[in-house]
């Protein structure tokens, strides 16, 4: 039973990196411009879609014990959750850009950690996130659409490294 659990807490994380891969592409693709017609209602239900099955796999990631894992999914579930209510409702704004803010410095300290045990590719996949979460929260405040250009820019770049993490999880290959 306690490698099945394992086993699933395994799999549900490879779920949450490929989640993570296509909701930063997404957050990219629109931050760019990519499509000029889009409402930002749609978009909001992408995030609370991703959000949800995200909430469901970081359940077994936990159950299976995988407390860096879980804390990380953590942060990037309290982000989708965040940006999805922020952009269905219009209201709240504010408090959506403090949570986006916020979580950079819980990204700063995942980055940091991985450095310091080594891991490259990961160290890199969570290093951009912190230049893509402090940019759209400057992007927000200032409303400088500039930033949320540049910010786009590494959530695309960052969104096909986490499409790379999590492929080459589900095979088998381990990536330094």
């Amino acid at each position: 039973m306690e490698h099945l659990i394992e086993h699933a807490g395994h799999v549900a994380m490879n779920t949450l990196l490929w989640e993570a891969a296509v909701v930063l592409w997404v957050i990219g693709m629109m931050d760019l411009g990519v499509s000029k017609r889009h409402d930002v209602k749609d978009f909001g239900y992408i995030l609370l879609t991703a959000a949800i099955m995200e909430t469901i796999a970081m359940m077994f990631v936990i159950a299976s014990g995988n407390i860096f894992g879980a804390t990380s999914a953590a942060a990037f579930v309290f982000l989708l959750w965040a940006l999805a209510f922020g952009l269905l409702n219009g209201t709240n704004r504010v408090v959506t850009y403090h949570a986006v803010l916020l979580t950079s410095f819980y990204f700063t300290g995942a980055t940091i950690y991985l450095a310091s045990k080594g891991a490259l590719f990961l160290t890199v996949m969570f290093g951009l996130l912190v230049p893509i979460t402090l940019l759209l929260a400057l992007a927000s405040y200032t409303e400088k659409h500039s930033l949320g250009k540049i910010a786009g820019g590494f959530s695309a770049i960052d969104g096909i490294l986490f499409f790379i993490y999590s492929l080459c999880s589900a095979i088998g290959y381990h990536l330094p």
